[in-house]
């Protein structure tokens, strides 16, 4: 069943399905289960039955995959998935993201979705690396115990999708998503420990169980204001026919955009002449109008910028 999950996993979100992999191989090391593994007939059945899935979408995008043409982003699905989403977005550094071994990320990714609760993660961390130095066969023989085993496995999982990520050129804060349910377990499994030598520290932890998740509810109710550029241009945008996007916006815009009006093109404007509204949404440093003929500029707010078509006059047909 493993196997197939990790297929459909795949047609969902490609090769990332493969994040957990390096920490899974990882624990299996760390529990002499590798040798067994990689021997038995049933991993590699499941593995047959995962690359099924690559292997037929691979065969069907070949034949009737559609192929894009001035994309920044690669000619056709497979550039887009192996040689940019993974190569160059991990290897090319680029203005607006991280820099390639940026340690602050290692911190950082944690800190924006766990808060307060980040500095006892991180404090168990170094605690658990002191006490490594100090005495490294009790730490391992306290980490291999069976009592212990959903604790190697969450540090197995976190520390390698984390070193990949801080290592790699471009890196979101939510790139690391897939193994934060075990920051919990390694964050709870420290407070389970000082629960025992003191009892105060219940009394700590529901309380900051509390107020955080009372602060989670006022977030909720209480989102952030739209970005300017789409607060300005919203009704404009939902007046066009058609909203045209040039450039590789964040998500939020795209997706404010997508709010606004649902019928988006992306790529350059080419068709001429087209009666009725239309607009272009620009994310570009420099806005060079003259190569979008008969539109105007109505708003240009920091790297981005709203174009208008002007009417212009159609011979009938």
């Amino acid at each position: 069943m493993a196997g197939l999950f990790f297929g459909i996993a795949f047609m969902v979100k490609g090769p990332a399905v493969a994040v957990l992999f390096p920490g899974m191989i990882l624990y299996a090391i760390f529990t002499d289960r590798f040798k067994k593994l990689i021997t038995s007939r049933q991993i590699w059945v499941s593995v047959f039955i995962c690359l099924v899935f690559p292997v037929l979408w691979f065969l069907i995008v070949r034949q009737y995959g559609v192929v894009f043409e001035n994309n920044g982003s690669g000619g056709n699905v497979f550039e887009r998935l192996f040689i940019y989403d993974i190569w160059e977005r991990f290897t090319q550094n680029e203005i607006g993201w991280k820099k390639a071994f940026d340690l602050n990320f290692f911190f950082y990714s944690v800190d924006k979705m766990f808060n307060v609760w980040s500095i006892i993660f991180f404090c168990f961390l170094t605690f658990g690396l002191f006490y490594f130095i100090i005495d490294r066969k009790q730490v391992v023989f306290i980490i291999k115990n069976s009592k212990h085993r959903l604790l190697l496995l969450s540090l197995c999982l976190y520390f390698p999708l984390a070193v990949f990520l801080t290592i790699a050129s471009k890196s979101n804060s939510w790139y690391i998503a897939p193994v934060i349910p075990f920051v919990g377990v390694v964050v709870f499994y420290a407070v389970d420990k000082l629960w025992r030598f003191q009892k105060v520290v219940g009394f700590i932890f529901v309380g900051l169980l509390v107020s955080t998740m009372a602060i989670r509810f006022v977030e909720l109710y209480s989102p952030k204001n739209r970005p300017k550029i789409i607060e300005n241009n919203c009704s404009l945008l939902s007046s066009a026919d058609k909203v045209y996007i040039v450039g590789n916006l964040e998500q939020d815009i795209l997706l404010y955009n997508y709010f606004c009006n649902q019928n988006l093109k992306f790529g350059r404007e080419q068709e001429k002449g087209i009666r009725g509204e239309n607009i272009i949404f620009i994310k570009n440093e420099e806005l060079k109008t003259e190569t979008f003929e008969h539109f105007k500029v109505v708003d240009k707010s920091q790297k981005y910028s709203v174009l208008k078509r002007v009417s212009i006059k159609t011979e009938n047909r």
